[in-house]
Order: C-alpha cells, then structure tokens, then sequence
C-alpha cells in the first residue's frame, strides 16, 4: 500500500504551493496523506488542485483500488469544549434537561456556530417506585 498508493500521492501534493507538512499513514488496504497548508490558504482551489494530481497518477494504483476522496478539514470547525452530564435522572430526562437548559443557552452565546448534544436517548437506567 505504501509504495503503490502512498508515496506516489505524497510525491505529487508536496511540490504544491502553501504546504507546510504531509504525514502519512498506511496499512492493509488503507492509504492515508495528510496535507496541512499555511494559514490564509485558499481551501476550495488547493482540494480542486490535490483532486487533480491524485488523477494523475490514478491509473498506477492498483486496479482494486477504490477511487480516492479528497476531504477538507478546517481544526476551527472542531469543538472547543466538550461537556458531560451525569446524574440520577433517568436518561431521558437528563438529556432533556440538557438539550432545554444547556443546549439553548450555548446556541444563543455571540460566535457559537454549533452545538451537538450526544449520548444515549432512551437509554439508560429508569428508576422504577
């Protein structure tokens, strides 16, 4: 994998203009390069242009190989704090609470572009009287 997939994208995205590092990892059946840029960097032209160098070279990779995916990923976009509620409601309830109490508070804080609430709905222990 590394040498039919890995290190010939690798030579292609590293002459490009505004890379800072490409880091790689391969294992059976999987090729992964990442390729970070320096800040400022135009996001949608530079994965246009990783798009077509990869196609390139798209016709020496093995023939099984699936088409490769070019992603995008922007560490601004990850979240900034991560919060865990615990208690002895039943699940349903707690994460209600959250979703009414928390939740609405954090979405009307000035530059939060997103709030996720996770965790099991339904589940959980029920307390029974």
């Amino acid at each position: 994998m590394e040498d039919l997939i890995t290190k010939p994208v690798e030579g292609m995205v590293s002459t490009m203009n505004h890379v800072q590092r490409v880091s790689s990892t391969s294992s059976e059946g999987l090729s992964r390069v990442e390729i970070r840029f320096a800040l400022g960097t135009h996001m949608d032209y530079v994965a246009a242009e990783v798009s077509e160098r990869i196609n390139l070279i798209r016709d020496t990779f093995p023939k099984d190989a699936r088409n490769p995916q070019v992603k995008k990923y922007n560490p601004s976009e990850a979240p900034v704090i991560s919060v865990a509620a615990y208690g002895d409601l039943p699940a349903v309830r707690l994460r209600q609470i959250v979703e009414d109490v928390l939740g609405k508070r954090l979405k009307r804080i000035e530059g939060v572009g997103n709030v996720e609430i996770k965790g099991r709905q339904g589940a959980g222990n029920h307390r029974r009287n």
